[in-house]
């Protein structure tokens, strides 16, 4: 009975043992395949990012000879070109600094340079948000200008100038920029020391998590202003 009873505990412990080891395996294949699946993640996001930096200098070039184009004096005489000079400054200025978030992406993360590009991308990303939105009605500037042109000649001959147009220009520029503010206080960073490099982590600032923020800012004021009223008066403008 007692050597009966001391097999028994061996044996529980066998199994034990083995239960442990193959736990242990399990444990380090598991970390194996997420290390293995984050560097594909990485290697991925830096091959998109190549070609996302690759279309972005295509299209800063195409702007530079749009903008070199657009400042002949011939081009100076109407309003129209007026709204497409704008339209291509603000997108060469949002293609510059895109560039740069695909620079982030592309550099190794240990780079001081790529440290700095961290940090400053919580200030690129609000620039380029509302430059995106100042695209968008800048568009709209202009269609409503052909419209009115087009459709109603004797009012367009008075409306669409050029100096009207850099008035609405300026009024569209500064409403990018208060539009912009609350987004330069939605993140901010943090400075983590891991075996003995410094890491950079973004992080939601309380104006960031505060649902009433993101209801009224990113769903109601982007979702009325920056795309649906935009888009449909320029559908309609186009049909008119």
């Amino acid at each position: 009975m007692f050597v009966n009873t001391n097999f028994s505990k061996l044996d529980e412990n066998i199994n034990m043992t083995l239960l442990l080891n193959e736990s242990a395996e399990e444990l380090e294949e598991l970390f194996i395949d997420d290390e293995l699946s984050k560097i594909g993640i990485t290697k991925l996001i830096q091959i998109l990012s190549v070609l996302g930096a690759f279309v972005c200098l295509l299209g800063m070039i195409g702007n530079l000879f749009s903008i070199i184009i657009l400042n002949r004096k011939s081009m100076k005489k109407l309003s129209t070109y007026t709204y497409l000079l704008g339209l291509s400054i603000c997108d060469e200025i949002n293609l510059t600094l895109t560039l740069l978030i695909m620079f982030h992406y592309i550099l190794p993360t240990n780079l001081k340079v790529n440290i700095f590009l961290k940090i400053a991308l919580i200030y690129i990303y609000p620039i380029v948000n509302s430059l995106q939105a100042l695209s968008v009605w800048i568009t709209l500037a202009f269609t409503v200008d052909r419209y009115i042109f087009i459709c109603h000649p004797y009012i367009g001959h008075e409306f669409c100038k050029r100096k009207r147009a850099f008035i609405v220009l300026g009024c569209l520029f500064l409403i990018a920029i208060v539009y912009c503010i609350p987004l330069f206080l939605e993140k901010t960073y943090i400075e983590v020391e891991i075996l003995n490099t410094k890491q950079i982590f973004h992080t939601y600032s309380k104006l960031g998590q505060n649902k009433y923020f993101i209801y009224i800012y990113h769903l109601f004021i982007y979702s009325t202003f920056v795309f649906f009223v935009p888009f449909i008066l320029i559908i309609v403008l186009n049909i008119f």
